[in-house]
């Protein structure tokens, strides 16, 4: 492999992308979740009740990947689907007490793990980096 290519940009927001979700699956398995149902966990603190295709397409995450966390997320009791009482069809994704719970410790992971990322970095050039990560974002969408 070409010793400069390794270097790229894509190179370490990939590496970083690793050691990234390393960290915080292991801070989430402390709290018995894994990787992603975060995700799902905040869809519903914003809005409880969603149907399976409104976080398919919030998310941006394929049908059986999101059907696999919602039922393995049920089992452990973070939530639980009900019927739609207008659409027998369609079925809605509630919280439960348990659920409802997991919001302040998961919010302190992700601030523990936004702290660590950004030591050493000034207010000014995390601005700069989260706008050039938004265009970023923006030009591989």
């Amino acid at each position: 492999m070409n010793e400069e290519y390794t270097y790229t940009t894509s190179f370490f927001i990939v590496q970083l992308a690793k050691l990234h979700r390393q960290r915080i699956s292991d801070e989430f398995a402390k709290l018995g979740i894994f990787v992603g149902q975060d995700m799902i966990l905040k869809l519903l603190w914003e809005e409880n009740g969603l149907t399976q295709t409104q976080i398919i397409n919030k998310l941006k995450v394929e049908p059986p990947t999101i059907t696999k966390m919602i039922h393995r997320m049920e089992k452990a009791g973070l939530l639980r689907r009900k019927r739609d009482s207008q659409d027998a069809r369609v079925s809605r994704v509630y919280l439960t007490e348990q659920g409802y719970q997991l919001k302040e410790p998961i919010i302190q992971v992700w601030s523990r793990l936004d702290e660590a990322l950004m030591e050493g970095i000034t207010d000014q050039e995390q601005a700069s980096l989260n706008k050039m990560l938004k265009r970023l974002l923006r030009n591989m969408s």
